[in-house]
């Protein structure tokens, strides 16, 4: 079972971006059949599931603050072939899936900075989320103020709190036992796309299309032009690791909106279309990157063996 860590402050998205993978890990399961699971324990299932009703019914869900307090967990698996069904358990028991466990919670940045820089040791919760060697973390593109604009306190707050937090899984990761485990995989995400200032979206090189039609290049040099820009403590980090060590996997990057539409009182609420020909309701959204980000964590459950200890 791979462990993913999907890192957030609050109003980055996190909730938006929870329940909109929730919806295309819902579309995805139908499209491949058998291919793919989801499994969650019943608080977290109740959790997503207010989520992903109040998106279905066109509402923004409530922030995100109450992840400091009740981490959400869930499970994706993945099947290892075409093997034939081992149990109905769920994915986390069934020997024909390979699992990844994706877990939402939250720290005080000002304590991973402190445990970052004075080495403190890790208790067991904070040990456990920052074991994960796939990590998420959600870039809000509607902070990213043109150049000559101030960059926003936010954002630079967070770049010290990010790039605190992957030293600290460098850290985590580097204690496993297995050689294939000390691998970090960075997924980053670009919430809020539609919201970008159109400025900063030239500068950094992003195609004036939507990003379902960007080339992997496009990709690279967006994301490349974005951290040194907006993030340099966290861009130095990761060219650091990859500089001195080959423990670090290139970056990828994933982009995320939701459209949108106003309610006759004037209230932003989310547009939604009619699915054709399978009907059915969802929300305006770029259902291809996430379902390319569930492809991609289904290759590394399928890559990486099961961590030293799991929840």
């Amino acid at each position: 079972m791979a462990l993913a860590l999907v890192l957030g402050d609050n109003g980055s998205g996190l909730t938006t971006f929870v329940g909109l993978l929730y919806t295309a890990q819902v579309r995805y399961g139908i499209e491949t059949e058998d291919e793919f699971r989801f499994h969650a324990d019943r608080e977290s299932i109740n959790a997503l599931g207010q989520i992903y009703g109040a998106i279905g019914d066109g509402h923004f869900p409530v922030a995100e603050a109450e992840f400091d307090e009740r981490p959400l967990e869930f499970s994706l698996g993945f099947r290892r072939g075409r093997l034939p069904w081992g149990s109905r358990q769920g994915p986390a028991t069934d020997p024909a899936f390979d699992v990844v466990n994706l877990r939402v919670g939250g720290m005080l940045a000002e304590d991973v900075v402190a445990i970052y820089h004075h080495d403190a040791v890790l208790t067991q919760p904070p040990r456990e989320l920052l074991s994960s060697p796939v990590v998420i973390p959600l870039i809000d593109a509607s902070r990213l103020t043109p150049k000559g604009a101030p960059v926003p306190d936010r954002v630079t707050r967070f770049d010290v709190t990010l790039s605190a937090t992957l030293g600290l899984i460098d850290r985590a990761i580097g204690t496993e036992r297995q050689r294939r485990a000390r691998r970090m995989f960075p997924l980053f995400v670009a919430t809020k796309l539609d919201r970008m200032p159109r400025e900063t979206l030239q500068e950094l090189g992003g195609p004036s299309t939507t990003p379902e039609q960007w080339s992997p290049g496009d990709r690279a040099v967006f994301g490349q032009h974005l951290l040194g820009q907006y993030l340099p403590k966290t861009s130095s980090f990761l060219q650091d690791m990859k500089a001195h060590h080959s423990v670090i996997a290139p970056v990828s990057w994933y982009f995320s909106y939701v459209g949108t539409t106003t309610d006759p009182g004037g209230e932003p609420r989310i547009a939604r279309h009619l699915r054709i020909p399978e009907g059915g309701w969802e929300p305006v959204y770029p259902y291809t990157e996430y379902r390319a980000l569930l492809t991609r964590l289904g290759d590394l459950a399928h890559q990486l063996p099961h961590p030293a200890f799991a929840v």
